[in-house]
C-alpha cells in the first residue's frame, strides 16, 4: 500500500561537519526520488591532519551507526584530505579562498554561490585551457553554479555534490541522467 514511499537506496554518509544544512538541501534537490541519505557528523574542527585524524577514531562506531539503518553503501565526504595533499597534487592552477570550517558555516547560501561563482570564473579566466573546474566542499550549494559556468564557458564543472551523487548511484546500478543539471548529471 506505501511501497511507493519507502526509500530503494539509502547511502550512508560521513560528513566532516557536526551540524549539516546545506548538503542535505542539496542533495534532495539532485538525487532521484527514492534515494534517502543516512548522514552522520564527526565534528570537524579546522582543516589539519590532526583533526582529520581526531575524528576519525570513533570510524567503527560511525559505521555501525549507519548500518543500524540498513544503508547499502558508505561514503565519506568532503574535502578535507584533499586540501591537506595542497595544489601540487594536482595538474591545473587554482582559484581559491582559505577560510576557517567555523567561518565558512557562517556563510549564508546566496554568499557560498556567488564565492563558488567568483572562484570557478577566475579558474576559468586565469587557466584558459585547462578541461574542466572543480568546486570544492560538500556544503556548498554548488550545482546551479555549476550549469550557469559551464553554460558561459562551454566546459565541464565539477562539483563534489553530483560528482557523489552520479558515482554513487552508478555502483548501487541505480544510475539515469538528470536533465535539466551540470553534465555531471545530465549526461548517460
Amino acid at each position: 500500500m506505501f511501497e511507493g514511499y519507502i526509500p530503494r537506496l539509502k547511502i550512508g554518509c560521513l560528513m566532516p561537519g557536526s551540524a549539516i544544512d546545506n548538503h542535505a538541501f542539496e542533495f534532495y534537490r539532485l538525487a532521484p526520488p527514492g534515494v534517502m541519505l543516512v548522514m552522520v557528523g564527526v565534528g570537524l574542527r579546522e582543516f589539519s591532519r590532526h583533526d582529520v585524524e581526531r575524528v576519525f577514531v570513533p570510524l567503527d562506531r560511525y559505521l555501525h551507526q549507519l548500518m543500524e539503518r540498513g544503508v547499502d553503501l558508505v561514503i565519506q565526504n568532503g574535502v578535507p584530505l584533499p586540501i591537506l595533499i595542497g595544489i601540487e597534487a594536482h595538474d591545473i592552477g587554482g582559484a581559491t579562498q582559505s577560510l576557517h570550517p567555523a567561518d565558512f558555516h557562517r556563510f549564508v547560501a546566496g554568499d557560498h554561490m556567488q564565492l563558488a561563482y567568483d572562484l570557478g570564473r577566475r579558474a576559468f579566466l586565469d587557466h584558459p585551457d585547462c578541461d574542466a573546474i572543480y568546486i570544492g566542499g560538500g556544503s556548498w550549494i554548488a550545482e546551479p553554479v555549476a550549469v550557469r559556468l559551464e553554460a558561459e564557458f562551454a566546459k565541464p564543472v565539477l562539483c563534489n555534490q553530483a560528482a557523489v551523487i552520479r558515482n554513487t548511484l552508478k555502483m548501487l546500478g541505480g544510475w539515469t541522467p538528470l536533465a535539466g543539471h551540470s553534465r555531471v548529471l545530465a549526461t548517460p
